[in-house]
């Protein structure tokens, strides 16, 4: 269902490209000595606002012209992490996103340069050797006194996104799984990366593909440096799944950070890659509802919530005077963490107006309740 944004005298809308290669890709507005650049980093982009005049409020359309290329999210940027600031989108369709970049209270985007938000995209695994192509549309901001600036559009993006492997590590409290998805053999591959909340790390096993090939691998505290060789006439053919496991333990969950990762064809040609990571959390210990994000929200929000063991749940919506507006969950649900998003509409499916609400989760004996605010 296709929604407005917020009717905020302010707002102001963004959008941007992941290259998993070129890190110097840009796309520069100039609004009378401001701008506005993209930087890519891994598979989220930055927007740079470089600002020497206030602003309130900044909202883009973004449009993906690549089919298979997904715009996912927008998170925060270091400018606005302060309470009043809002990041909002609104995912029309895979390929366009509406966006809202606005301050609730009475802060600005002073003079100054950094990040206002970022945005993360995914890209298809059936996509090879293709381009990504990126446009923007109905660009506009807004000045502390409502008064519309001005911005000059300088053109679309067109970011390659070719890759010849999807490298994903699969985390848990037990082991680090590296499974790998290559097209192009691959006859070299060396990685580091940090095992935060691993008390303890074995040594690396070969697995499927990779069996066979030399492997060197170092341990410095938390930190892992592994070598695949094809020194014995080994490579990794083309295919998918596992080829490394790294036993570990934890006491806690376990984040993994890939510092740094390299893969080479035959003749030592470098090969282009797209990194994952999945982390697969320890059981909850505790039963917990979290505060819906974003929030104040428009035109939707994630509830998430944690479950240390089986039991019924149910997740309902009430106005401030009690009412039920929506109920979001009903049903058994085993021990875990889970993720809703409410659309902002209430059982008949019709849109509810702006206003403060409550969600309740109830899960067998014990219940919770949070505030959240909706802004039209």
């Amino acid at each position: 269902m296709k929604k407005r944004l917020s009717k905020l005298t302010v707002a102001v809308l963004m959008i941007a490209a992941w290259s998993p290669v070129h890190s110097d890709n840009r796309l520069v507005f100039d609004i009378s000595g401001t701008s506005l650049r993209l930087a890519t980093t891994g598979n989220k982009v930055s927007l740079v606002l470089r600002n020497s005049g206030a602003i309130k409020a900044i909202q883009l359309k973004a449009v993906s012209n690549t089919p298979g290329v997904t715009l996912k999210e927008v998170q925060r940027g270091n400018r606005t992490l302060g309470e009043g600031w809002t990041v909002q989108y609104n995912s029309v369709s895979e390929s366009r996103m509406n966006v809202l970049i606005a301050n609730l209270g009475n802060d600005l985007f002073q003079a100054g340069e950094g990040t206002i938000a970022e945005i993360v995209f995914d890209v298809n695994e059936s996509i090879a050797e293709e381009f990504l192509t990126l446009t923007l549309e109905e660009i506009k901001a807004v000045g502390p006194q409502g008064n519309r600036v001005e911005l000059l559009y300088g053109g679309d993006a067109t970011i390659a996104v070719t890759k010849d492997v999807h490298v994903q590590f699969i985390v848990t409290p037990l082991a680090v799984s590296l499974s790998i998805d290559n097209r192009s053999e691959i006859y070299k591959l060396r990685f580091e990366a940090e095992l935060e909340g691993a008390t303890s790390i074995a040594q690396a096993a070969l697995r499927g593909r990779a069996e066979g090939m030399q492997l060197r691998f170092e341990q410095f505290s938390n930190r892992v440096v592994v070598v695949l060789d094809n020194a014995r006439g080994i490579s990794i053919k083309p295919g998918n799944g596992e080829i490394l496991n790294i036993p570990i333990q934890s006491s806690s969950e376990v984040r993994f950070v890939v510092q740094e990762m390299s893969l080479f064809g035959s003749d030592n040609k470098a090969l282009e890659s797209r990194v994952s990571v999945i982390e697969a959390s320890q059981q909850p210990q505790l039963f917990s509802l979290h505060q819906n994000y974003p929030n104040p929200f428009n035109p939707s929000t994630t509830i998430s919530y944690e479950l240390p063991t089986p039991t019924h749940v149910t997740l309902k919506v009430y106005n401030m005077f009690g009412q039920e507006v929506a109920t979001l969950v009903r049903r058994e649900q085993t021990a875990g963490k889970y993720s809703f998003l409410w659309n902002g509409t209430n059982e008949g499916e019709g849109e509810v107006s702006s206003g403060t609400y409550i969600y309740r989760l109830m899960a067998g004996e014990a219940s919770v309740m949070k505030k959240m605010i909706l802004l039209k």
